[in-house]
């Protein structure tokens, strides 16, 4: 009876005082307070970052939740307002990736872990936030966990669409599969509860409308103030070292001097000049290797950029490009 009147006692107080927390937070929310959440690797995660840098920017207290593993932009971590605090959510017990564990059994687990992970955090280490924008997909657990945490406080949940998480789950498994199902459901049933969506693009929003019935608005991407068009005295020393190391970014001319001419640029009398006759650079955000043996494309098709090399070819043929 002691043992059952200690146990009582500890629930009773715990009851109170998470019911004292829930109240405090109601009271004393910080209207201009936001959680930014995203259940991958912060730093890897540009978008959340610019969003958290903007907030940050405008006067927000901005709370940033995630994985950890890469360094967040350095902007965010030493922001000069003092307004943005890290969190990084804990690494899955191995138990949860041991291979042992059937895939399913594994996946459920992996999911009430972030759950309960998610809710003790944003509940407890949070600034209590009148706002939750989330990065979506991931969105298993997120999405329940945030709108319960809202439920609870009075927040507002506000959805940044980037892709739908069972359209990339059918790429790992058949899209007939119960997963696929219990994710699109799941997706559609939080989406429809968010208080506010954004997406990156037209395409997406008129897709969230059309299939889910989901108002959504478009945010197009736009580059922070650290970027800006590189110095031409930059490129042409990044183009030397490059050519150092890839023969596609030395000079063809045989009267090139080394280290004063690439294919792109030269130095002229102490000053560096673009190539008139110089080649086409073209930069792109994904992978790419070319299609013999198992390569990239083949394994991740999203990735497919032999489609751009074979236009490429394309216009090349047709004298578009000399």
């Amino acid at each position: 009876m002691v043992f059952f009147g200690f146990v009582s006692l500890f629930v009773s107080i715990l009851l109170v005082t998470v019911l004292g927390h829930l109240l405090l937070w109601r009271l004393r929310r910080c209207m201009k307070g936001v959680c930014v959440v995203v259940l991958g690797d912060i730093g890897r995660s540009p978008r959340i970052q610019y969003h958290s840098l903007s907030l940050a920017d405008a006067g927000f207290t901005v709370d940033v939740v995630g994985l950890g593993g890469s360094k967040p932009l350095e902007q965010l971590r030493e922001h000069s307002s003092g307004n943005v605090h890290l969190l990084t959510l804990g690494e899955l017990p191995w138990l949860l990736q041991a291979r042992f564990i059937p895939s399913l059994l594994r996946y459920v687990l992996k999911a009430l872990y972030q759950h309960m992970q998610l809710l003790l955090t944003l509940l407890f280490l949070t600034r209590r936030p009148a706002h939750f924008l989330l990065q979506s997909p991931p969105a298993i657990p997120m999405l329940s966990s945030v709108w319960l945490v809202c439920l609870l406080t009075g927040s507002r949940m506000i959805i940044d669409w980037h892709n739908y998480g069972f359209s990339i789950l059918q790429l790992a498994v058949k899209p007939n599969h119960p997963l696929v199902f219990i994710s699109k459901w799941y997706e559609r049933f939080f989406g429809r509860l968010a208080a506010t969506n954004i997406c990156v693009t037209k395409a997406m929003r008129e897709d969230l409308a059309d299939n889910w019935g989901i108002r959504a608005i478009t945010m197009y991407d736009r580059p922070p103030a650290m970027f800006k068009p590189t110095s031409i005295e930059n490129r042409h020393e990044l183009f030397l070292r490059l050519s150092t190391q890839h023969s596609v970014f030395k000079s063809e001319s045989s009267s090139a001097m080394i280290g004063v001419e690439t294919a792109f640029t030269k130095e002229n009398d102490g000053n560096i000049e673009l190539k008139s006759d110089r080649p086409f650079l073209i930069i792109s955000s994904t992978s790419w290797t070319a299609k013999i043996g198992i390569s990239s494309w083949e394994k991740y098709p999203w990735c497919d950029l032999s489609i751009t090399y074979d236009h490429l070819l394309m216009l090349r043929q047709s004298s578009l490009i000399q």
